[in-house]
């Protein structure tokens, strides 16, 4: 599959999961959780879908999950940390209204998250783990 039509993909998979997320940020916000923590936890929920649609549907990955899965998870923390930092960067040191703050920090991680799942998470690359063993496919 081509770089632009993984993109693509990978936008509207995005678009969604970050529907979900912004979804339970608003929602939880409007129930009294602070900003940061529950754009945290929107991201974290949002996180299983992302993941089911970018292996099937972005990436089209032969990769097992049980490799593909704890990459994902490494990738996702990475992108919670990077989103986390920057959503209190913007909202307690900028002063930014937290749907703004929440774009920008969107935005940033955007780049992160494709490259990464692309040419690790999802490689059709050869892994350095060890082959499955005793009929076990990792599926």
């Amino acid at each position: 599959m081509t770089l632009a039509r993984q993109l693509f993909r990978f936008l509207i998979v995005g678009g969604i999961a970050t529907a979900v997320q912004y979804a339970l940020l608003i929602a939880l916000v409007n129930v009294g959780v602070p900003p940061v923590p529950a754009s945290s936890i929107g991201f974290v929920l949002s996180a299983a879908l992302n993941y089911a649609l970018n292996r099937r549907f972005t990436f089209a990955s032969a990769r097992s999950h049980r490799e593909a899965a704890p990459r994902f998870a490494i990738t996702a923390l990475a992108g919670l940390a990077i989103n986390g930092a920057l959503m209190w960067l913007f909202t307690t040191l900028a002063g930014l209204h937290y749907l703004i703050a929440q774009v920008g920090a969107t935005i940033s991680t955007l780049a992160w998250n494709f490259a990464v799942n692309r040419w690790w998470t999802f490689s059709s690359r050869p892994s350095p783990l060890p082959a499955p063993r005793n009929g076990d496919t990792g599926q």
